[in-house]
């Protein structure tokens, strides 16, 4: 979906380069078994959500080489807030920021109208609206 200032928001896969490709390789053999992806087995924390079914959204912007991504870990059985991470370029590391949209533990509901709060932030945060 295209949205304002070069930005479109992606269904897609993960986009390697922006949430792998920064990240340090992996020394440990057991660290890189376990949680090393990527060819070279990088470490990215990115890929450690476990979202229970809430989904990741992404955004992309090529002409300006950035990216973001807005994940959940826990789902609505833990609950807890979203995580926006932006990338200010391929190879570089994202920084996180933390929003205040919080999903409630135990609310098997209220999380699709959290989860539209959070990319609405989201959108404004990296100037896509």
């Amino acid at each position: 979906m295209p949205l304002m200032n070069g930005w479109a928001r992606l269904d897609e896969p993960a986009l390697d380069p922006y949430w792998l490709d920064g990240f340090p390789l992996s020394d440990d053999p057991i660290e890189r078994h376990l949680y090393g992806r990527g060819p070279d087995f990088r470490k990215s924390p990115i890929y450690e959500y476990r979202d229970g079914g809430i989904g990741r959204v992404q955004w992309l912007n090529v002409s300006q080489d950035k990216a973001a991504i807005l994940v959940h870990n826990g789902g609505w059985k833990y609950g807890g807030p979203f995580h926006l991470w932006i990338s200010s370029g391929i190879r570089t590391v994202p920084y996180l920021i933390v929003l205040e949209v919080v999903i409630k533990a135990g609310d098997p509901s209220g999380w699709e109208r959290m989860k539209d709060e959070a990319i609405d932030i989201s959108e404004q945060l990296i100037a896509a609206r």
